[in-house]
């Protein structure tokens, strides 16, 4: 609703300044093309004598408006500016009626069309602005989406490969059982190594989550090398044995 609000004051705001912009020119453009009408302009030519004065002023707007955007210097163009609009406003006043009241009202169009247009010009570069700062943030926030997409297929490609890995040491195994004699033997010291180095690994999981109760499943995956699934897996499993408990204070270790 807010956002809505914004855009009507907005739209209707630019649309106020633009018709002041028009009424200020149309104002100075009869007194100034009368001016030149009156010192020898052809009067096939008088239309424009105003617009090389205050079509200059646009002119003007729109440059430093332009390097404002792009980040130059623009105090040259602000230069050009103020000179071209005082050089409108002598003219007006020399157009008009040598009264005080007259000389001001003739001053005020191209006093006018100056700060519309500045009006306009800062309206529109706050509006680029913050629309380059909305696309900017679009596309952080995709990037970002995509980052998170390959890290899952990493991990479930990890996931996958632990598997794979256990499913051929316990095929290997099974191949060793199938044989009588030291064979046997072997299989027996595979079992007991095997399991020697999972209990490793879960004692250097709890040993981790005693230190940094806080860390999360990536940071203690990089520890034990395992995957953040496995991490998942085991810290549910140990919930349940009564081994660890997960609070507002991260992963309490119970037993060690």
């Amino acid at each position: 609703m807010a956002k809505r609000a914004i855009s009507a004051i907005t739209i209707l705001s630019s649309l106020l300044v633009m018709f002041l912009a028009m009424a200020a020119f149309a104002l100075s453009y009869s007194a100034l093309r009368s001016l030149a009408g009156d010192n020898g302009i052809p009067s096939n030519l008088t239309w424009l004598w105003p617009l090389t004065i205050d079509g200059f002023i646009l002119a003007a707007a729109l440059s430093i408006l332009r390097g404002s955007l792009l980040g130059d210097k623009v105090r040259w163009q602000w230069g050009l500016l103020a000179a071209v609009t005082t050089l409108s406003i002598g003219f007006n006043i020399a157009h008009a009626p040598s009264t005080l009241l007259a000389r001001m009202i003739a001053a005020v169009p191209p006093a006018a069309l100056f700060l519309a247009l500045e009006l306009l010009t800062g309206q529109l570069k706050s509006d680029i602005g913050r629309g380059g700062v909305i696309q900017s943030l679009a596309e952080a926030e995709q990037q970002l989406t995509q980052r998170r997409a390959e890290l899952d297929k990493l991990t479930a490609r990890i996931a996958r490969a632990e598997r794979q890995a256990e499913l051929a040491e316990v095929s290997s195994l099974g191949n060793l059982a199938a044989d009588d004699g030291p064979q046997g033997d072997a299989l027996a010291l595979a079992n007991v190594a095997r399991q020697a180095h999972a209990d490793n690994v879960l004692d250097s999981l709890l040993s981790f989550y005693a230190d940094n109760p806080r860390a999360t499943q990536t940071e203690a995956a990089r520890v034990v090398s395992r995957s953040r699934q496995w991490v998942s897996s085991k810290l549910a499993e140990l919930e349940t044995e009564g081994a660890v408990s997960r609070n507002g204070n991260g992963v309490e270790v119970l037993t060690l």
